[in-house]
């Protein structure tokens, strides 16, 4: 309603909380960089759970998944410069990304790059890492893990039943496990975060 967007039809989302009942709604036209879309389609639903921590007014009013990133190239700047934003004056959400049409895009020389195998699954990216658990004593495992630009402060999410398997976090695998087992949720998350 905010975006003055008209709506229609009636659709299930499923999110946390379960299936929540949405509509579609449909804009004469989004711009984004070199990307211009006719009539585009939007599902609406909210993400105020999914979305937090702006420092800009206003609400974050939507989320650009897959289907506008695969007509795009994406450079997102190295980390150094979100560290480096620091003092400067300029937050890390003021750094820009730079979009360009597939065609023109110059990809970096060979040398620089570093390629993994993406892997599609829903329309959403994954790829292969190797893991090695905290106390070093399991071998390293192969851990098909989501890329998503908003992990939630940590640098991975891993399912409970995973750590454990893994034994990726010694001692604490086994309660994370057994708070996963008590809950009757086999497909609890947990995750991990570097020390500040």
């Amino acid at each position: 309603d905010e975006l003055d967007l008209p709506g229609f039809g009636e659709v299930h989302v499923s999110g946390v909380g379960g299936k929540v009942p949405s509509q579609y709604r449909r804009a004469k036209e989004l711009r984004l960089g070199p990307l211009v879309l006719s009539d585009p389609l939007f599902m609406e639903m909210s993400v105020a759970r999914v979305v937090s921590g702006t420092h800009r007014p206003g609400p974050v009013n939507g989320i650009l998944g897959f289907d506008v990133l695969q007509r795009l190239a994406v450079e997102v700047p190295p980390a150094s410069r979100y560290r480096g934003a620091q003092g400067s004056g300029q937050t890390p959400n003021d750094l820009k990304v730079a979009l360009y049409e597939p065609g023109s895009f110059c990809a970096p020389p060979p040398d620089r790059a570093v390629r993994v195998t993406m892997t599609m699954i829903s329309n959403v990216p994954h790829v292969w890492c190797e893991v090695e658990a905290m106390g070093g004593v399991m071998p390293t495992s192969p851990a098909l893990l989501m890329l998503d630009s908003g992990a939630g402060g940590v640098e991975a999410m891993f399912h409970a039943r995973a750590a454990d398997e893994m034994d990726l976090f010694g001692e604490r695998a086994a309660a994370i496990a057994a708070a996963s087992a008590s809950s009757g949720d086999g497909d609890s998350l947990a995750s991990s975060s570097s020390p500040a």
